[in-house]
């Protein structure tokens, strides 16, 4: 069995409290010089616009700051770094999702989308693209080519996000409970969403089983933010289609404020407290 041997001297005399705290300090600030350069590194090559890259039918070539969702705003306009992978397992959750077009035959150029939690795994990447001007991709900005139905939604402005082609978002669903106890939570009306976009919006609609797909992902501000999308297209002849059912009563229940719409359990409310929730999703 190995054994470790320690020797102190008695000679030996601890740190000053000052010195201890001014080499973490030093310390400090070396990480956060290089997080910074790092950063503005990934900045430089993010913005850098990409010309050589084409995409082939059915296919969107995009580039992905790997590491854009660690991130989060701060009061007084600092960042911290998250460590999603660390304490959850749940990849969408974890995995990068935030997307800029480079080229595509119909999401415009430039453009930020919503892709599929899976479209940063090695499948989908573009390997030893080195940029026109020689600059070699580095740090965490990485480029991809991802089917056209993992790409979601997109937006010009960073704050209006429209549905691509073939699908819709919503909100799910709930029952409040009306006895007299307090504290019990709303229940989960199952396979049902409130459609916020698109021919349906304002309807709430019966799916399939489980197509209620909550995308996490930072907005351009660094502030976490949710949506629910689901498959649903005006063509009649769309074989993926999730939507089963336009539900009368749960629509009238909804508008009576009887059921409530949300994410979760813990934000769903009257359609009259909640639509401002999805005012950003048209």
């Amino acid at each position: 069995m190995p054994v470790k041997t320690f020797l102190i001297s008695p000679q030996a005399k601890p740190l000053a409290k000052e010195k201890i705290q001014q080499i973490s300090k030093t310390n400090s600030d070396i990480l956060l010089n290089a997080a910074l350069a790092g950063r503005e590194k990934n900045e430089a090559i993010f913005t850098k616009e990409v010309n050589d890259l084409k995409c082939v039918e059915g296919r969107v070539i995009v580039k992905v700051d790997t590491e854009y969702k660690n991130q989060v705003a701060i009061a007084g306009g600092g960042i911290l770094e998250l460590g999603r992978k660390f304490n959850n397992l749940d990849q969408k959750y974890t995995q990068p999702v935030n997307a800029i077009v480079i080229d595509s035959e119909y999401i415009p150029k430039g453009a930020e989308i919503l892709i599929h939690h899976n479209c940063t795994h090695d499948t989908y990447k573009i390997f030893n693209y080195t940029h026109v001007g020689g600059e070699e991709t580095i740090k965490s900005v990485h480029y991809f080519s991802v089917p056209e139905d993992k790409c979601y939604l997109y937006t010009l402005d960073g704050e209006t996000w429209l549905p691509l082609n073939n699908f819709a978002t919503g909100l799910r669903c709930f029952k409040p409970y009306k006895g007299i106890l307090h504290g019990i939570e709303p229940t989960l009306i199952r396979d049902v969403l409130y459609v916020t976009s698109g021919e349906l919006k304002g309807k709430v609609c019966h799916t399939l089983r489980s197509c209620d797909y909550e995308i996490t992902f930072n907005d351009r501000h660094l502030k976490e933010q949710k949506v629910i999308r689901f498959r649903h297209s005006e063509d009649e002849q769309f074989e993926r289609e999730e939507i089963t059912a336009i539900s009368e009563y749960l629509t009238e229940e909804v508008e009576k404020g009887n059921v409530y719409i949300g994410l979760g359990t813990s934000d769903c409310k009257p359609i009259s407290e909640t639509f401002h929730v999805e005012a950003s999703f048209k």
